[in-house]
């Protein structure tokens, strides 16, 4: 160790690190004091995390109905699409992704409540709530990055209250009323919400009445004062409505009455690249360098990538058919590989 520092300065030194892959990383830390400080310093994990999403194209497929794994990480820029498994971080009866944001993922574990895992460091923590009882069948989760004190934060909320985990202090906030003005019945399609860059998480909404949806509402968690609100409403009708992430932007897809996938104009989509991909897609989630976009085929169920750049469509060798078992579909997530926590 003494001959490394002597050759090159700590900050070359932590330049190489941050490209490096999160498990060689774990190994590194136990070289020496300095190197397990940097390691697990906020400034270098968000560093690591800033090089790996500009390079990734990993995606998460969970419920693995017609498959000996239960999740598996696939590479898309690879030719063969190189997949490998990954074992949840807990022994329990069923497991279901309820968020994610930067490779960070909300687990329901039936047996034990919710987790946090990180399956970069095969790590995880329990997140349960003793002195309030969720309704999980109303649950609304979330998490994101507060670059303001360098911390993750997950939100829960049900129907009428809400807290925020934040993770770095292992601490929950008091339970808070969710004060939105809710009078009928809600319907949550995906109770995960949706992080974008700023601090916020975006969850989208059905709200009914007298059997019908009468219009569709972005609720949001604001990170600057931890506050749930209301972002905008829109009118409704009897067809799914999607939602999908870049990080930076948010869009909206519905389909019409053709049975095609249009984009929605609800803000803040206003900022967002066109994506000219056509209305047989059904999109499936955006990468994290932010350059494709995942979509399934109406025709014939196949998996595409749209290239954002390239406004081009090109099929995923990945047997995407072999994995869907009649109305069942695999669920997916951008995956970035993530250092974060000690």
């Amino acid at each position: 160790m003494d001959g490394i520092q002597n050759y090159l300065p700590h900050d070359v030194i932590e330049g190489i690190l941050s490209r490096l892959p999160v498990k060689s990383l774990l190994r590194f830390k136990c070289v020496c004091k300095q190197w397990s400080a940097t390691i697990s310093a906020p400034k270098f994990a968000q560093t690591h995390l800033r090089r790996s999403k500009n390079s990734s194209s990993t995606i998460l497929l969970v419920d693995l109905e017609n498959s000996p794994e239960k999740a598996q990480l696939v590479d898309l820029e690879t030719e063969q699409f190189r997949h490998s498994a990954v074992d949840y971080p807990v022994e329990v009866s069923v497991a279901d992704v309820m968020c994610h944001c930067d490779g960070l993922y909300v687990l329901w574990c039936s047996d034990r409540g919710y987790a946090l895992w990180n399956p970069s460091r095969r790590s995880y923590k329990m997140l349960n709530y003793q002195q309030y009882r969720f309704d999980h069948d109303q649950l609304m989760c979330g998490i994101c990055y507060d670059p303001l004190v360098e911390d993750y934060n997950v939100v829960m909320a049900d129907s009428t209250h809400y807290a925020v985990f934040h993770c770095r202090r292992n601490c929950w906030s008091d339970l808070k009323e969710l004060n939105l003005s809710i009078t009928i019945r809600y319907d949550v399609d995906d109770a995960s919400g949706l992080p974008l860059k700023n601090g916020s998480i975006y969850w989208l909404r059905c709200v009914w009445g007298e059997g019908e949806v009468l219009r569709y509402e972005i609720v949001y968690f604001d990170g600057r004062d931890e506050e749930m609100k209301i972002l905008c409403k829109a009118d409704g009708d009897s067809f799914p409505v999607r939602m999908i992430s870049s990080g930076e932007c948010l869009r909206f897809f519905a389909r019409d009455w053709d049975d095609q996938w249009v984009e929605m104009a609800m803000p803040p989509a206003a900022a967002a690249p066109a994506m000219p991909f056509g209305g047989g897609y059904a999109p499936l989630c955006w990468t994290h360098d932010g350059g494709k976009i995942l979509l399934e085929s109406s025709k014939d169920n196949s998996l595409q990538i749209y290239d954002v750049s390239e406004k081009s469509l090109a099929r995923v060798g990945y047997p995407w058919n072999v994995l869907i078992l009649h109305e069942h579909r695999p669920r997916l997530f951008p995956h970035v590989e993530n250092v974060f926590w000690d």
